[in-house]
């Protein structure tokens, strides 16, 4: 199953995204307080 897994590129994808999602996260911690946000909006994602 691994090697079906590598052959899809299925870990490659998967680990594009979590990337991607702490990319996201940590523009948006340093965006919203410029904006007058507080964490509430950061904690609802």
């Amino acid at each position: 199953m691994f090697n079906e897994l590598k052959r899809r590129n299925v870990l490659r994808v998967g680990a594009a995204y979590v990337v991607a999602a702490w990319l996201l996260i940590q523009v948006a911690e340093t965006i919203f307080p410029l904006f007058g946000f507080d964490d509430t909006p950061a904690r609802l994602w």
